[in-house]
């Protein structure tokens, strides 16, 4: 049996680029790629060529991808949920705190009635982040 894989894809409002070394470094990951509209399509509108058509931030599994989009009017904030689920609860911890740096805790992290831990982030970019660790030490 083949593995299914979910990809959370942000469209960031003209932020991709700022917000890939966010996510690489608030999640030990890295930025795999990233390029622009003007890389893709050379007859795109000028105030395009620098927008971020496309990114990948890499940790651990999974792939997180974004977009600065063609305008300025996306609005994230509960539009894109993303769950996270983390193993280690240190890193889950860690990760959790990098996350809400410039942006806010909206679940502080708790022992769930399901077992594990469980809490939500808002990170400054405004995407909330469901995470959780079958682990609770």
């Amino acid at each position: 049996m083949s593995k299914t894989t979910l990809t959370p894809y942000l469209i960031l409002n003209g932020r991709a680029r700022e917000a890939a070394a966010f996510y690489a470094k608030a999640l030990s990951g890295t930025v795999t790629r990233i390029n622009t509209f003007g890389e893709g399509n050379q007859g795109c509108a000028e105030a395009l060529k620098e927008r971020i058509m496309h990114a990948e931030v890499v940790f651990n599994d999974v792939t997180l991808m974004m977009a600065d989009g063609l305008v300025d009017d996306a609005k994230p904030h509960n539009m894109v949920n993303v769950a996270l689920d983390i193993a280690d609860v240190a890193e889950l911890r860690r990760a959790y705190d990098a996350l809400a740096v410039g942006g806010q805790p909206v679940e502080k992290l708790f022992k769930a009635p399901w077992g594990g831990m469980f809490g939500m982030v808002r990170d400054p970019y405004g995407i909330d982040w469901m995470m959780t660790s079958s682990n609770q030490d």
